[in-house]
């Protein structure tokens, strides 16, 4: 019996031995392996979450900016940009110090025009909160007006050099060292005429009275293009139009460098030009005269054979008055028309002599100093002329010189400085201005 016990206590162990002990024991050391691997996977998913961190760390790069190429034209100068959106207008100050432009982008841009280098440019960035159409200079040539399209006011904007320049070295470093300061007290709403506003023009032809056209849409009008004359130093405390007329065509206007006349640019199917005579009058103590009032009707009319494109004046730095228009239709002519008459005696104004361009007309815009004027084209081209005065025996119109393909996309728009001697010209759509060498 001892025997068998034995033998059973023998076979018991054995099995107890390969089924429990030995397969416990292996089970002990498989894991050593991956014991010894874990450190490495741990190793790998640190990397890969340290290599994440450092891609989510970097500046996501910029998006591409497309710039058409500048052209290489020997009259071409330098490209003014920085919009970051289409830009809707540009205008020059009739010292020609200065050049502002305006973008879909909310943005007034400024820059410098150097006396002695008439093509070197600072630029800086001015933040506008509402969608500028238009812009203008006062006569005082450091005060800028600015005609809004969603709030349908007018704004104004003073240049001054930076506190922190006046006495130290900026003024005079590569730093700009002028900013726009909004003059608050004298912004004021057009929506009692406008309902938008399409043109803001300031007189430059007087600095003690802050006259401001505007020009647009009216609902009370029907829908009519109607221009208003503005007091615009009152502010809009309590403010109202001094006057108001129908201009018809696109709703822009153009008025005279000396301030006596304004018409409508043209536009729609209009093929005659009407002027309006801003009267003025003596004030005591002031030596400029003030406005008195817009004449209700037009004083004379320039008819043409077309539909009119744009009009500009051309001042005669003589008799001190502007005594020409010129007027582009869609035909391709320009008319140089003689307004020296008695027009208030019923005198009809004179046409003087006509030259055609090829191709449809864009924009025309004359020099306030010279008999210059610079006209931009369709097929993307500038061309600049020279008029007669009134007194010449045999009037003319010279074609100075044309640049072709000014911008790849199209010529929007066109500025001649004072002094005739460089012009600037706005992409249709586009967010640069060429300046163009016209001596």
């Amino acid at each position: 019996m001892i025997g068998l016990f034995v033998a059973i206590a023998i076979i018991i162990a054995t099995t107890y031995y390969v089924m429990v002990v030995k397969p416990s024991s292996s089970a002990d050391k498989k894991p050593q392996q991956p014991e010894e691997q874990k450190p490495k996977q741990e190793e790998v998913e640190t990397k890969k979450k340290t290599n994440a961190t450092k891609e989510k760390k970097k500046p996501a790069k910029a998006p591409r900016v497309h710039r058409p190429k500048p052209p290489s034209h020997p009259r071409f100068v330098r490209r003014f940009g920085g919009h970051s959106n289409n830009i809707t207008d540009i205008a020059l100050s009739p010292n020609g110090e200065w050049m502002a432009t305006a973008g879909m982008d909310s943005q007034i841009r400024l820059s410098r025009v150097e006396k002695d280098h008439p093509h070197e440019f600072v630029q800086h960035r001015i933040e506008d909160h509402d969608r500028v159409t238009s812009l203008s200079w006062e006569a005082d040539g450091r005060t800028v007006a600015c005609g809004t399209n969603r709030s349908s006011e007018v704004r104004f904007y003073r240049v001054r050099m930076k506190k922190e320049a006046e006495n130290s070295s900026i003024a005079k470093s590569s730093d700009f060292p002028y900013e726009l300061v909004e003059l608050v007290k004298r912004r004021f709403s057009t929506s009692s005429k406008l309902d938008h506003v399409s043109a803001c023009i300031a007189d430059h032809s007087c600095s003690s009275f802050h006259l401001v056209f505007t020009s647009g849409e009216s609902a009370a009008q029907h829908g009519q293009k109607v221009t208003a004359a503005w007091d615009g130093k009152v502010g809009s405390a309590s403010h109202d139009a001094l006057a108001s007329v129908k201009t018809g065509g696109s709703g822009d206007v153009r008025l005279s460098q000396d301030g006596k006349f304004f018409c409508g640019r043209g536009g729609g199917s209009m093929s005659e030009v009407k002027l309006f005579e801003v009267v003025r009058k003596k004030v005591k103590g002031e030596i400029d005269l003030h406005f008195d009032k817009i004449s209700p009707k037009s004083v004379m009319t320039l008819f043409v054979n077309a539909k009119v494109v744009d009009v500009a004046f051309l001042y005669d730095n003589n008799s001190r008055v502007c005594d020409r228009a010129v007027v582009c239709t869609s035909d391709g002519a320009v008319q140089l028309w003689s307004l020296d008459v008695e027009y208030r005696l019923k005198e009809d104004p004179k046409l003087l002599c006509t030259t055609t361009v090829d191709k449809r007309i864009v924009a025309i815009d004359s020099s306030f100093r010279t008999d210059r004027f610079a006209i931009v084209t369709g097929d993307r081209s500038l061309h600049v002329f020279t008029a007669s005065s009134c007194s010449a025996s045999k009037p003319f119109i010279n074609l100075d010189f044309t640049v072709d393909e000014c911008h790849a996309d199209g010529v929007g728009d066109v500025k001649i400085c004072p002094e005739g001697k460089c012009v600037y010209t706005r992409a249709a759509a586009g967010k640069d201005v060429f300046a163009w060498r016209a001596t």
